[in-house]
């Protein structure tokens, strides 16, 4: 409840972007001192809320394809219901699949929410720091198999095979560093769909038109990359000179 108070705003928002808030407890269960820590974070609702969008559009990939997979509490096909039977109780023809979104607006009351049982007895930051990393590591490699594509790998040859992986890794690196520079406020997962609408239309005589959507997202990037291209028309000299300047940052 006062979580909720207090992030109500868009400027409180911003302000604790990079908060984790929390509350801790010891108990003692059988002999043994047990250390609970509940923290929220902005961060890591926003990155399960993304991550709960990509396995809701796998399911309904899943219901279009009438297959279902294993239904283990992290898997897509958890949002998948397989109906059997008709609504007056009559054994139906043919199976019906359907998405369970009462199921993924349950679970989205838990975003940024994490429990955290220790023994550990040092400060709570160390124990909130490690966490995080702990998280970020799990969305660092699901990006790489998502995003970046890093599996299926279909090469056979070893030296090509670490050169995938090398590039995959490579790519990561310069995504988080412009995550740091961009002050950590956007996931990376937001930073690189930007990136990708980032899209101009050419015309007739010579200029381009950004056909993306202007935020403060695409201001940010232009301000830490000394550039602008959200003009009405983009001159084709200009474009040049914009292609130059990111091939010598």
């Amino acid at each position: 409840m006062i979580l909720d108070i207090l992030l109500s705003s868009e400027e409180n928002q911003k302000r604790y972007a990079q908060t984790t808030f929390y509350k801790e407890r010891w108990f003692n269960e059988n002999g043994l001192e047990q250390r609970y820590v509940a923290t929220f974070s902005l961060k890591y609702k926003a990155y399960m809320e993304r991550l709960r969008q990509n396995h809701l559009s796998r399911a309904a990939k899943m219901v279009e394809r009438k297959t279902l997979k294993n239904k283990n509490p992290n898997n897509p096909a958890r949002y998948v219901e397989q109906l059997s039977f008709t609504d007056d109780g009559e054994i139906a023809d043919h199976d019906v699949y359907a998405l369970n979104l009462e199921r993924a607006q349950q679970e989205s009351l838990f975003d940024g929410y994490y429990f955290v049982a220790t023994n550990l007895d040092g400060d709570v930051a160390d124990i909130l720091r490690i966490n995080r990393q702990r998280w970020e590591i799990v969305e660092s490699f699901r990006i790489l198999k998502t995003e970046f594509s890093a599996r299926p790998v279909y090469l056979t040859r070893v030296e090509r095979i670490q050169a995938h992986f090398l590039i995959c890794f490579l790519a990561l690196y310069l995504f988080r560093i412009l995550e740091k520079e961009i002050g950590e406020t956007y996931t990376l997962s937001q930073i690189i769909a930007q990136l990708r609408n980032f899209q101009f239309t050419e015309v007739s005589h010579g200029g381009y038109v950004p056909v993306y959507t202007r935020t403060a997202l695409t201001d940010k990037l232009h301000e830490i990359s000394g550039f602008q291209s959200d003009f009405e028309i983009v001159s084709a000299s200009t474009m040049r000179k914009i292609i130059r300047s990111t091939k010598t940052k």
